[in-house]
């Protein structure tokens, strides 16, 4: 999957590099806000690659809820907390999907979110650092249109992150 999304970047005449192939059991915001540091880190001083560029992850991470009541999954999780990271940013866009579909209980495989993402939660009434902190990523996601459906699939290799930093207007 991780080289299929390398080759297609590649072909769209992107250079692509895939960071790591099994980022797992390691929790979804802490490495969310890492990777939107280093989305930030190429926007805005061109390493340790220049833009465009695409960066690829696999792995499967988690997310420990506790006493939270919210709804979403990992990938979902993931893509909102890179949301606040990137606020603003005219040149970042970040996914994150489930390869078998499904991201936590919910009928989305993950979503898809750029640096306008947090500015659209605010004006929807959400209040992202809220919704994370309830592990509630799947309503927000869902009220912007920015989840990702993709069905059921019979095969699971793990999910797909994929970081695009374009280059400034």
């Amino acid at each position: 999957m991780l080289r299929a999304a390398k080759q297609r970047a590649e072909q769209k005449g992107l250079r692509a590099e895939i960071l790591v192939s099994s980022l797992s059991d390691v929790e979804a915001q802490p490495v969310a806000e890492t990777l939107g540091f280093l989305a930030q880190e190429i926007e805005a001083l061109r390493r340790p690659f220049a833009p465009p560029c695409v960066l690829i992850c696999g792995g499967e991470l988690v997310v420990t809820v506790g006493n939270a009541t919210g709804l979403g999954g990992r990938n979902q999780e993931f893509a909102l907390t890179t949301a606040r990271r990137i606020e603003g940013s005219p040149n970042v866009v970040i996914a994150s999907a489930d390869s078998d579909g499904a991201d936590g209980p919910t009928g989305a495989a993950g979503a898809i979110v750029d640096g306008q993402t947090k500015a659209r939660a605010s004006e929807a009434g959400f209040d992202i650092s809220a919704e994370l902190a309830n592990h509630n990523a799947y309503p927000v996601l869902e009220a912007l249109g920015d989840t990702i459906y993709t069905g059921i699939r019979t095969t699971n290799v793990r999910d797909l992150r994929v970081i695009y930093v374009g280059e400034g207007a």
